[in-house]
């Protein structure tokens, strides 16, 4: 179905505005509503029965226990379940959309996550959505305030609640973004039975069945939900597939004893959509004419693989040389252009052709590419990059009040298992093979010379691919004991109610999680036979373990039939098998020799692929015990609300990524242990307060309206033991504080709540990945193995290796290279890289947060938020600077060494690689951090009828605006004469307004037996960009461009009986 433009409008208009039209007439008939009976409920928990509409009332996020929202001074937002029903929320996906500073992937998402990047690989090899908080970090991610792997879902799900930067009093250590949990729904005494079924665009559905028994009145009651969820894309391949079910068993033996149990297992299986546009190099051959050959290259060039390399043919094999050294390339066994090399002394050399890039280049497909592959409606890489996720988790809960709930006690322990991980078969990168000739020549016996070999796949596109799998296995158990006195003088003292009422908690808890990672080639090529051959070429078998990169299965999938060397037509994703073996072209020393003077021939052989063997793993635990105390003093008749607190850290953590491995160097999974005794400890305090004042109440009726202001700093710190830098030393723990300064309106009898709020978020030492930690180091390891085969070759002696070549500091080695000692002549180095090794930046956040909710009647809510946010980073990778302080004079005595069969040398490399990296992300000093938008809004509106002919039916709508955001720099160059970011010249994207709009109805059906609730939600009413660019070039072309979904639906029917 195609909505029209103007329809849209018409829609979102009314949607919005239906509240305006009825309000007035429901007004007039709104009947005072009697006073409830007074209930003390638990302290420990907050029941989702006490929210109205979409405004709570109280939290636990404050002090722990629970508290009423205008009585803290942090930021924090509670969704209520009306809410989640009203907006169709059922995910992080969704809800972050709406909420206060807050971002999330997707392509219904507000933000790419890919941090300035032209891909969204990372992103869509995550299992779970990425989540940005003021424009800083993601949040923590808890249930119940214990820390989890596990997302949340609506299904189970009563409320979340949103905790915006650091707060140390919270349980789970902090992210400076904050913590977002989910309230997990709780059995009830009474039975009930509730089924939603859900249809939406593209063919999703979703199911849910839900299911309270109580078994014995007021005592014990056990709920059962579960959830089966198809979602389905625009582009027709992705998917995600999730089973999940959960129960809730609540136990009331006496009048202050609660005993909880709730459990949950489920699993997911998807292929995620694509949300950046593919890449491509196609364009540009074909605006040059779709050449096959480019003029004047030496027939035998071939393209090279990899992800964003089409780079034409590069490189040239000129064919054996004679004894004398010279320096060459070890290319990997590879199909369709494998190759390999003979012994060091006798190569078959690759001499890079720069005239052979014509059509390397390649940019960010657009709307007019689109006939070459339809990217909005199909992904490039098909359904073949998967991710899994499989998890359970079971919850205790004892609790005891004492003193008439004047004090009381709480026992929880809570396990999760969480299985995820991703394959990677290809890259969202489509080329052209442009090869004339393939990289190999066949003896003519006829002409008795070599002849090049046609490609019969020119023109043809291509995907490239290199296989991996991930697999994290995370295990997580902890228990927390929190106990409270509420010593409250106005209620026992008359004499002493001036010292007002004073709540004292305190809690100590242990948490420990056990990180299995494990990485894994999709193939690894050679048999026995096979490896003879390459064993014979190297004289070595050292660069030809199973799990090198030197055997792994690389190559390309072409797409679609032969199309012709001057046509291209639209191709279809690469959903392809999977390959068990296949031909391959090598070079064989021993084999005879067709022409005098060679050292052997081109064969064809026969590749098996050893299916996945694992390449590396780590094992990682932490051990974190915690105790904190809490104080919440109400003053000056509760007018002043005072809450401070302390909290201590000791995090032990153990570590190890040398796992046992067979002789072909295949790791051995289940062999690896942990040291008995922890590799790193630390131990660190945080302390966070803040106060509310309130307008004393006669002067708020005089003024007609409520006022509070409030000031608050809180901390805290991530007790990360064990990370180390670039040269092996250790790195201080991240630590964080926020500032929050502002005031309260309550007008018109408390319906218009809104909260204006200043922050300031500090955050030093924290993990920042921008380079890769392992960037560096793969240059000194390249450099290492390439010089050193200039000088060495079977039993030849290395009395000059020392004399000109510098050894990367001791550190660096021990941190990344196996072996850490290597000896030039015996060894070459490969990667064994500490996963505890990164870098850092300090980060700063600021801006405005203003949050309201109206009730004009019992049937009309209104929500709506602002927020500002100025996010920057400074101190770029700080640790990089004492790296190039010990190395740049060391790379400048050895610059002239050849590092590269272009014959490039190591400074070449250096000032073009390394320093460029290093330079290029320290040049961000002081610059806004990717996507951040200076202000955004969101608006959302429901009006429900309780009377008339429209009586059963709700009605409501949203509205979301975002400001335009900083993609890109201009250039300048520094004073090393490196192109650099001008971070005083930012580019900016455009603004982003999306609409929803919902409507539902609801009546009893046969007999009254059951409860029928129809809702139909439409998003993106009037978004017609579906493209919105994320990374701009300073020569202001789009690099990377977010695929924004257009108008989309689903319908729920919900049963309850």
């Amino acid at each position: 179905m195609h909505f029209t433009s103007s329809l849209r409008k018409r829609v979102s208009v009314f949607s919005l505005s239906a509240v305006g039209l009825f309000a007035p007439l429901d007004a007039q008939t709104t009947s005072t509503v009697p006073k409830e009976e007074v209930v003390l409920l638990s302290p420990f928990t907050v029941d989702a029965q006490e929210d109205k509409g979409y405004r709570a009332s109280s939290t636990l996020a404050g002090s722990r226990l629970k508290t009423s929202l205008k009585d803290l001074s942090g930021a924090i937002q509670v969704v209520t379940e009306q809410f989640l029903k009203d907006t169709g929320s059922t995910d992080a996906k969704r809800l972050l959309l709406y909420t206060t500073n807050t971002e999330v992937t997707g392509n219904d998402g507000n933000f790419s996550g890919n941090n300035g990047a032209t891909n969204d690989d990372g992103v869509r090899r995550n299992p779970s959505p990425t989540v940005r908080v003021r424009g800083l970090s993601s949040a923590d991610l808890t249930r119940g305030y214990f820390l989890s792997n596990i997302d949340f879902e609506g299904y189970n799900t009563d409320r979340v609640t949103i905790s915006r930067g650091p707060n140390g009093m919270l349980f789970g250590l902090g992210s400076p973004g904050g913590i977002l949990d989910a309230s997990l729904k709780t059995a009830a005494f009474k039975d009930s039975n509730s089924v939603d079924i859900t249809w939406g665009s593209f063919g999703s559905h979703r199911e849910v069945l839900d299911l309270n028994r109580v078994l014995m009145p007021g005592k014990l009651a056990l709920r059962i939900i579960g959830l089966k969820k198809d979602e389905e894309f625009m582009q027709e391949e992705p998917f995600q597939k999730e089973q999940r079910v959960y129960g809730n068993l609540v136990v009331k033996p006496f009048a202050n004893t609660v005993f909880r149990v709730n459990a949950e297992a489920g699993s997911r299986n998807s292929s995620n959509p694509s949300s950046i546009a593919p890449r491509s190099n196609v364009p540009l051959w074909v605006a040059a004419g779709k050449p096959i050959q480019v003029p004047g290259l030496d027939p035998s060039i071939k393209f090279s693989v990899g992800r964003d390399n089409n780079r034409a043919p590069i490189w040239v094999i000129n064919g054996p040389y004679d004894a004398t050294p010279v320096l060459g390339y070890s290319l990997e066994v590879r199909s369709p252009q494998s190759a390999t090399t003979v012994n060091q002394s006798t190569w078959i050399t690759r001499d890079q052709e720069p005239n052979s890039s014509a059509f390397h280049r390649a940019a960010t497909m657009s709307n007019s590419d689109r006939w070459i592959f339809d990217y909005r409606h199909h992904a490039l890489t098909g359904s073949i990059n998967r991710q899994q996720k499989k998890f359970d988790a079971l919850n205790l809960a004892l609790e005891q009040t004492l003193l008439n709930k004047r004090a009381g006690v709480e026992f929880a322990y809570d396990r999760q298992n969480d299985k995820s991980g991703s394959t990677e078969q290809a890259s969202n990168n489509l080329q052209v093979d442009t090869s004339g000739f393939l990289p190999y020549t066949i003896y003519n016996p006829v002409t008795k010379v070599n002849d090049a070999v046609p490609n019969s796949n020119a023109g043809r596109l291509f995907l490239s691919y290199r296989s991996q799998l991930s697999d994290t296995v995370t295990n997580r158990s902890s228990w927390r004991a929190t106990g409270f006195y509420d010593l409250d003088f106005v209620r026992e003292s008359k004499s002493l109610s001036w010292l007002g009422r004073h709540v004292f908690t305190g809690m100590a808890s242990n948490q420990q999680a056990t990180t299995r990672r494990a990485n894994t080639l999709y193939g690894d090529a050679i048999d026995l036979d096979n490896k003879g051959i390459i064993d014979f070429n190297t004289s070595t078998t050292a660069n030809f373990r199973a799990t090198s990169f030197d055997r792994a299965v690389s190559g390309i999938r072409y797409l679609g039939a032969i199309t012709g060397p001057r046509t291209s037509s639209v191709v279809p994703p690469a959903n392809t098998p999977k390959l068990t073996s296949y031909p391959s072209i090598m070079w064989n020393r021993a084999a005879t020799p067709n022409l005098p003077g060679e050292l052997g021939a081109w064969q064809t052989r026969t590749i098996s692929v050893i299916d996945n063997p694992i390449a590396g793993a780590s094992l990682n635990k932490d051990s974190v015990d915690s105790f904190a105390l809490i104080s919440q003093s109400y003053l000056l008749s509760r007018n002043l609300v005072i809450t401070a607190g302390w909290r201590k850290d000791a995090n032990s953590k153990w570590f190890n990524n040398q796992p046992p491995r067979t002789p072909d160097d295949v790791v051995i999974l289940n062999g690896l242990r942990l040291p008995g005794t922890p590799n790193a400890e630390t131990t660190g305090n945080a302390f966070s307060w803040g106060a509310v004042g309130h307008l004393p109440r006669r002067w708020a009726e005089k003024l007609g309206a409520g006022v509070s202001v409030h000031y608050g700093i809180s901390e805290n710190f991530q007790p990360l033991a064990g990370r180390v830098d670039v040269l092996n030393r250790p790195i201080d723990n991240p630590r964080a504080e926020t500032k929050e300064t502002g005031f309260a309106l309550d007008l018109f009898a408390g319906k218009l709540i809104v909260k204006v709020n200043r922050y300031e978020t500090k955050s030093k030492n924290q993990t920042d990945g921008s380079l890769g930690a392992a960037a560096i180091p793969n240059f000194e390891r390249l450099f290492f193995n390439n010089v050193r085969l200039i000088f060495t070759g079977p039993g030849e002696a290395n009395e000059n290796w020392a004399k000109i070549y510098t050894l990367p500091p001791l550190g660096m080695r021990q941190a990344f290279w196996n072996p850490v000692e290597p000896t030039a002549s015996t060894t070459s180095v490969s990667d064994n890289p500490n996963p505890n090794v990164t870098g850092t930046s300090d980060f700063f956040s600021k801006g405005y947060e203003i949050e309201g909710t109206y009730n004009p009647t019992d049937r009309w809510s209104i929500t709506f938020n602002a927020s500002s946010q100025e996010s920057s980073k400074t101190n770029v990778l700080k640790q990089y600077s004492d790296y190039l302080a010990i190395r740049e004079p060391q790379w400048a005595a050895m610059g002239n060494l050849i590092a590269r069969p272009s014959g490039a040398t190591i400074q070449g490399e250096v000032n073009q690689g390394a320093l460029r990296l290093i330079r290029t992300e320290q040049s961000k000093e002081g610059s806004i951090l990717p996507e951040i938008r200076k202000w955004r809004f969101n608006f959302v509106n429901s009006y429900r009828f309780t009377e008339g002919r429209l009586k059963g039916w709700s009605v409501g709508g949203a509205a979301r605006w975002q400001d335009k955001a900083a993609v890109g720099y201009h250039s300048t160059r520094n004073q090393y004469n490196v192109i650099i970011q001008d971070i005083k010249r930012p580019i900016y994207g455009p603004t982003e307004l999306t609409t929803d709009a919902f409507v539902n109805y609801s009546r009893k059906i046969l007999k009254d037996r059951f409860r029928w609730k129809v809702q139909l939600n439409v998003y993106n009413l009037l978004n017609d960009r579906t493209e919105i660019p994320v990374a701009i070039d300073d020569d202001l072309v789009v690099v990377g461009r977010r695929l924004q979904n257009g108008l989309t639906f689903k319908l729920t029917n919900t049963f309850e009986f």
